[in-house]
């Protein structure tokens, strides 16, 4: 079917300015978002294969808009229900991702991790799950620790960098992380909101400096991110696969 002429067309860079706000949409949202009163399934798909095109064009080593059919269990932030298993057309990030701005995204400042973070995203799309002694091989090419390897990793699947389907490892990225993107700010400490460079991650995610965990031990406080009751000490120093690392920002 061939596209009206007289149907409102948004330019790329209207699109990647779209998909900054709605980096995961629904194919019908998408289409009709673009060309209002588009109708027809047929011609919404069309639409959108003509979109993806263009943007892709035109910023083809940064980011790719793909149609994905993702699980039910993924969540849209800041709605109340899970997606239905449908077709939604999906911002993700090429195999040659800039690290510096991976790094500044999570908050972690060095250039090292964000060149291991490229360098496993890029081997989980070549060759999917990764053997230890590859992971371990990635983690030493990138001259970070191990702990260090651990909390990127948890952190990347948090913002749901890595995708949830194990069979895709999909690179996708969530609202906040495009917001992040646009504006990279440095970490700050969930208890005294300063900046913070070295610091601890809770289990649950949430940064402290050393010093404010030390400080809430002796409040007997808890960590405002996790739901279970428990003193912040037991929060961060007992909580699951050494929870608790200092970390050079």
């Amino acid at each position: 079917m061939a596209r009206d002429p007289t149907e409102p067309v948004p330019t790329p860079a209207q699109m990647l300015k779209l998909f900054f706000a709605h980096p995961v949409m629904r194919l019908d949202m998408f289409s009709k978002t673009c060309s209002p009163g588009v109708d027809g399934v047929e011609r919404q798909t069309e639409l959108v294969r003509e979109m993806i095109d263009k943007v892709n064009k035109l910023m083809p080593n940064v980011y790719r808009l793909v149609l994905q059919e993702l699980p039910d269990y993924y969540w849209l932030q800041g709605s109340d229900d899970p997606f239905d298993e449908a077709a939604y057309v999906v911002l993700t990030s090429t195999n040659t991702v800039d690290p510096i701005i991976f790094s500044n995204v999570l908050g972690i400042g060095q250039k090292e991790r964000g060149v291991f973070i490229s360098s496993l995203i890029a081997r989980l799309k070549k060759d999917g799950p990764l053997a230890e002694t590859q992971l371990n091989n990635l983690r030493t090419s990138a001259k970070i620790s191990r702990a260090v390897m651990d909390t990127v990793i948890k952190t990347l699947k948090q913002h749901h960098y890595l995708g949830q389907d194990p069979n895709s490892f999909r690179l996708i990225l969530g609202p906040r992380a495009l917001a992040e993107l646009a504006t990279p700010h440095d970490p700050v400490c969930t208890f005294c909101d300063k900046p913070v460079s070295i610091f601890a991650t809770c289990d649950c995610g949430k940064l402290y400096h050393y010093k404010c965990v030390v400080e809430m031990q002796r409040r007997g406080l808890i960590c405002v991110g996790c739901s279970e009751p428990g003193s912040i000490e037991r929060c961060l120093a007992d909580a699951p696969n050494a929870a608790i690392s200092h970390l050079q920002g």
